[in-house]
């Protein structure tokens, strides 16, 4: 017996209704994007204010980092490795990833469940190459891979 004026019974009507956006996901990808971008800005005022200050080239961070006698950062007068071109790279890889996660988060939003699918899998790529390079001080790229997780876990059911 049909439930509506259509003939849809009431279990095609639910089914139909039923929406891709997780808000858990969406969630912890955006809080996680959020991570990285304020350390892509960090990151981006350390090379403009703190790099190469004077003869001990205190670095990036200075300290072990950096300094007078080396570290990874920059060693005697040389330019570290967050300094120069070297630097320059590295924020316009950081900027790319930051579009890249954007634009999974906000397929995220969508109550399509391949969109959903989509966003999910590009936010977990992102954090995963995002990881290693310090990206959203680390928890920033845990934070997206768990969005993208549970993203997953929701389409898949």
């Amino acid at each position: 017996m049909a439930d509506n004026a259509s003939g849809e019974g009431l279990a095609q009507v639910a089914k139909r209704r039923v929406s891709a956006y997780n808000p858990t996901a969406f969630g912890l990808s955006l809080a996680g994007l959020l991570a990285q971008i304020a350390a892509l800005v960090w990151t981006f005022l350390m090379l403009t204010f703190y790099a190469n200050q004077g003869y001990y080239n205190w670095g990036f961070m200075g300290g072990m980092m950096g300094g007078y006698y080396g570290g990874m950062m920059g060693w005697y007068n040389s330019p570290g490795m967050m300094s120069g071109w070297v630097g320059g790279i590295w924020l316009l890889v950081a900027s790319l990833i930051i579009v890249l996660g954007a634009i999974g988060v906000l397929k995220l939003r969508s109550s399509s469940r391949s969109t959903v699918t989509t966003g999910s899998i590009l936010v977990l790529i992102v954090a995963l190459i995002a990881y290693p390079t310090m990206w959203g001080f680390f928890a920033g790229s845990l934070l997206m891979a768990a969005g993208g997780i549970v993203g997953l876990a929701t389409t898949s059911s």
